[in-house]
C-alpha cells in the first residue's frame, strides 16, 4: 500500500544497520501508464494509506477512534467532491487544484487505514473497493 521502504528503513535504523551513501546512483524509470491523473490520485491514497500502516505497526500513538470516524466521513467528502469537480471538469485547472486532489485523497487513505487498521481485512477490502 505504500510506505514499506520507509517502515523497512526506520526497523533497520533502529537495529544499526542503515547508512547513507552519496555517491549511490539509482535509475528508477516510470512508465507512462502510471503517470495517468488517475492512478497518480490513487497511488496519493495508497500513500496515505501506508504511513497509517506503518505507524500502528511502528506501534506509534493513535488517535480516538471517534476522532478518527469524524476526520474519515469529512476527508471522504472532500476527496470525493474533489474527484467529481475535476472528472467533470477533465482534470483539475491549476497545479494548486491538483495538489488539493491529491492531498485529499491522502489523508482519506491515511484515515481510512486508522479507522479499520484494527480490522486487517477490513481495511484490505475497504482500500480494493474504493480504489476499484
Amino acid at each position: 500500500m505504500g510506505h514499506e521502504e520507509w517502515h523497512l528503513l526506520k526497523q533497520l535504523r533502529n537495529a544499526g544497520e542503515v547508512r547513507y551513501e552519496a555517491a549511490a546512483v539509482v535509475d528508477h524509470h516510470v512508465s507512462a501508464s502510471r503517470m495517468d491523473y488517475k492512478t497518480i490520485r490513487r497511488r496519493m491514497w495508497q500513500l496515505g494509506f501506508g504511513l497509517a500502516r506503518s505507524q500502528w505497526l511502528l506501534g506509534e500513538s493513535q488517535p480516538a477512534w471517534p476522532r478518527v470516524a469524524v476526520r474519515t466521513v469529512r476527508i471522504g467528502r472532500q476527496a470525493a467532491r474533489n474527484r467529481a469537480l475535476y472528472t467533470a471538469a477533465g482534470g483539475p485547472t491549476s497545479g494548486d487544484a491538483a495538489w488539493a486532489d491529491f492531498s485529499s485523497h491522502f489523508w482519506w487513505g491515511y484515515q481510512v487505514e486508522m479507522l479499520t487498521g484494527r480490522s486487517r481485512w477490513l481495511a484490505d477490502r475497504l482500500a480494493e473497493r474504493m480504489l476499484g
